[in-house]
């Protein structure tokens, strides 16, 4: 596993996630409105990118030669550093759009994941 070719296949997929999976910032918001209904803790999309680089570390106790826990890792990463720099008006995406957008039955399916006894006021 080299460098050069870690990082090209970065690129490839991260070119590649965007006709499969949507834009990547919508998405992270998305992830981050659930995650916030699930804990009730309020995350940011730049929080989840960064558990998300997390998950993929800690799967190299399982596997350190898997080449897509580095390559996703480092788009992870990325994806944070991107995030990063966005304007913060609404960081946990309470009332945004994106909430608006996301379909009742995610919706629900996240409150009935989310604790009893955590304030549902996110």
């Amino acid at each position: 596993m080299e460098y050069g070719n870690i990082m090209t296949d970065a690129i490839r997929i991260f070119n590649d996630r965007n006709p499969k999976y949507g834009d990547m910032k919508i998405g992270m918001e998305k992830v981050a409105t659930i995650a916030t209904i699930i804990t009730g803790i309020h995350l940011t999309p730049h929080d989840v990118a960064l558990v998300l680089h997390a998950v993929k570390l800690s799967r190299l106790n399982n596997d350190r030669a898997n080449p897509d826990h580095y390559v996703d890792g480092v788009n992870y990463l990325a994806f944070a550093g991107e995030l990063i720099t966005e304007p913060q008006n609404d960081p946990y995406g309470v009332n945004n759009a994106i909430t608006q957008e996301l379909d009742d039955d995610t919706a629900d399916m996240a409150a009935k994941l989310a604790p009893q006894n955590h304030n549902r006021d996110c």
